[in-house]
């Protein structure tokens, strides 16, 4: 690997690498291809992309060091210029990037996640685990209130006449298939949610209330909401707790640099904020 890097800087780079020992160089070398190559990725695993680096052919590890090199070059030449501390777009980058490195960090610090753990978060956490209702169901829409002329649409609808004829025009789906009870929420409101526990099935209902007017809806089938044993929701525990410890661990890094600096308040700003 080192000796192909060397061909390729000795043959496609050398206008832009002049001197290794000079004060401005820019060294390519693998660890720096590995460091670009994740910051590109905005992953941060030097193994994977070591083994990735190694896989590129010369015609690709040239291509990758002339970027590698054209970007080193723009950003030396910005912070030169005093873009990083003047331009609030870079900034920004600068602090998303020393986000990412923390992630990785915090990412890196942390150990096997138990099943006491598992166990634990399941029990907590019972009430967003369950999964709610799902429904098979088809709807006919009244923009205005019912009233007679809502019972005159019930009475066809049950008398079998086709439903997609009836009511006014919806802008959203008027069959919905293994709908989930929270996704019927968003579309319609909670009410409207609420009142699908207790419709009966196979019959046309109604109205029920929704956020855009009233409806006659027909149950096709609704399953009821479950709750998972601790088996089957122990995958998604276990990333729900890796995140969380990434979040804090990286919340106690951020607090380590701030540690590194004085803050100073000015009395304007200390009197209002309690700083």
């Amino acid at each position: 690997m080192q000796l192909l890097l060397a061909g390729v800087l000795l043959f496609g780079a050398d206008h832009l690498v002049d001197r290794a020992d000079a004060a401005d160089a820019i060294v390519v070398d693998e660890d720096a291809l590995v460091r670009f190559l994740q910051y590109r990725h905005r992953a941060f695993d030097a193994p994977r992309f070591r083994e990735r680096l190694d896989a590129l052919s010369g015609e690709e590890l040239a291509a990758l060091a002339d970027e590698y090199v054209e970007e080193e070059a723009l950003v030396r030449k910005g912070r030169a210029l005093g873009l990083d501390r003047n331009d609030y777009v870079a900034r920004r980058r600068l602090v998303t990037q020393m986000e990412y490195l923390l992630e990785a960090e915090s990412g890196q610090d942390a150990g096997p996640i138990t099943d006491a753990e598992v166990a634990r978060y399941y029990a907590r956490h019972r009430d967003t685990l369950a999964t709610g209702s799902r429904y098979d169901l088809r709807h006919v829409y009244l923009r205005q209130a019912p009233g007679s002329v809502g019972v005159d649409v019930l009475a066809r609808l049950r008398a079998g006449a086709n439903w997609r004829a009836l009511g006014d025009r919806f802008a959203y789906e008027r069959e919905w298939r293994d709908a989930a009870e929270d996704r019927l929420a968003d579309t319609f409101g909670a009410e409207f949610a609420e009142a699908l526990e207790t419709l009966p099935v196979g019959i046309w209902s109604g109205p029920v209330t929704s956020k855009w007017g009233a409806h006659f809806v027909i149950l096709d089938e609704r399953t009821s909401g479950s709750m998972p044993t601790v088996e089957l929701a122990a995958p998604g525990i276990r990333d729900a707790i890796a995140r969380e410890r990434v979040r804090v661990a990286k919340d106690r890094k951020i607090a380590g640099v701030l540690a590194e600096y004085d803050i100073v308040y000015d009395d304007t700003v200390r009197r209002k904020s309690g700083r």
